[in-house]
């Protein structure tokens, strides 16, 4: 047993940008100068739409870096976790060859155990800056996830299944390894559902997830037909090489079909 962690709780204990005053206090704290011209648009967009994109973020030289470490971990068979599917997490040295995994995807865990350049990129200072003014505090990067390929997963919202202390301050960013085409499974996410959608009661008013089960289906089937009910846009994200994705842990979002298996959807998302 978990003690709940409600809807209440989530919107109670929330940043500042957050809820209905999060608009207007952005519009304070721009009149006092405490943020730029520039930072408050970013804010706004945040807060009506859930999702900042940061086109070219990261460079392409520290991707390559990323992506090479990636090569050198499957020679070295390091300790990190990968998740395939069907097999479960297992270390590097315990997984067959990178070609003979199953056509579906595997994610590396936590890859900053094993590369200095995604901790590089964990705490680029694009992504830093931005965090630290939704936060108010000092982001911290707790977990990261490196793809290959499209996840196809369904719709879901990161705070009921990646827990935290407070799991209303939770935020991520999508760093884009390649450009990315439509037909490689790319993320789709609903504008504005950190907002419009409500959270799910997976029992007793909590609004958490614990353990694998009919309710994650449940959890999935509440957050797409309440997205489409309540007429959200549903955007398609294909990134350039570089580009960066933050955002908000309620906004619903996943992977889409990969209607060709052979292309690659390389990316490192990073949990803050």
């Amino acid at each position: 047993w978990h003690p709940p962690f409600t809807s209440k709780d989530f919107d109670e204990r929330a940043p500042w940008v957050d809820g209905e005053k999060g608009a207007v206090e952005i519009v304070r704290r721009l009149a006092k100068n405490q943020i730029t011209p520039e930072q408050a648009g970013m804010l706004a967009r945040w807060w009506e739409h859930g999702v900042v994109v940061i086109p070219g973020a990261i460079d392409h030289e520290l991707v390559d870096q990323l992506l090479d470490d990636v090569d050198r971990a499957w020679r070295e068979r390091p300790s990190v976790q990968v998740n395939v599917v069907g097999l479960g997490e297992k270390a590097f040295h315990e997984i067959g060859e990178r070609s003979k995994l199953p056509s579906t995807t595997y994610r590396i865990m936590n890859f900053q155990d094993f590369s200095d350049t995604a901790v590089d990129i964990m705490l680029h200072r694009r992504l830093i800056e931005f965090l630290h003014l939704i936060f108010d505090a000092r982001p911290v990067a707790m977990q990261s996830l490196l793809f290959e390929n499209g996840s196809e997963q369904r719709g879901h919202m990161d705070f009921a299944y990646v827990h935290t202390r407070n799991p209303s301050y939770l935020a991520a960013a999508w760093v884009a390894c390649e450009d990315v085409s439509p037909d490689a499974g790319p993320l789709f996410y609903y504008l504005a559902s950190h907002r419009e959608v409500p959270k799910f009661d997976f029992g007793d008013g909590n609004i958490l997830s614990f353990g694998l089960g009919p309710h994650n289906t449940a959890f999935e089937d509440h957050l797409e037909r309440a997205s489409v009910e309540l007429g959200l846009e549903r955007r398609i994200y294909c990134p350039r090489k570089g580009d960066v994705l933050l955002w908000h842990s309620a906004l619903v979002h996943g992977g889409s079909a990969r209607n060709n298996p052979d292309l690659t959807r390389r990316s490192f998302v990073v949990h803050y």
